[in-house]
């Protein structure tokens, strides 16, 4: 029953957004909404006490990820960061979706991406070096031609 009304209000909301989206004249994607507009309400309703299917949140949730990181990933200049990023996302989903709220867990997974994210940044502006050179170009196509 749960599938069935996460399903009914992706495809409801994905009616409304392309009618709204067809009205306001502005491009969007009316799928990715629907889709995060689904998870965020039945979050909700979970946090609440009335939804308790936490995996077909855990599924949309990943939906949306990848959907972020495929966006982040289309910009040439940013492949380098990939899988900072991803890690990013990953844990970002993690804590919304998770009932343990333990913020000096959540301080330091975050800080140490973001330390990861500088170090990869320091890199890119500095590769002077042959070998940092074809590390970071080996790291911007890792899903390239395989």
């Amino acid at each position: 029953m749960t599938l069935f009304l996460a399903l009914g209000m992706i495809t409801g909301l994905f009616i409304i957004l392309l009618i709204f989206k067809a009205v306001i004249k502005k491009e969007y994607c009316a799928l990715c909404g629907s889709v995060v507009l689904t998870w965020i309400t039945l979050l909700i309703l979970n946090k609440r006490g009335f939804f308790s299917d936490t995996l077909i949140i855990g599924i949309l949730v990943g939906q949306t990820t990848h959907g972020v990181y495929s966006l982040f990933a289309s910009f040439p200049k940013r492949k380098i960061y990939s899988l900072p990023v991803l890690l990013l996302l990953t844990a970002v989903a993690y804590y919304i979706i998770s009932s343990s709220k333990s913020v000096p867990e959540i301080l330091i997974t975050f800080s140490i991406l973001i330390i990861l994210l500088a170090v990869l940044y320091l890199f890119t502006v500095n590769n002077h070096h042959q070998k940092v050179k074809y590390v970071l170009k080996q790291l911007a196509n890792c899903c390239k031609n395989w």
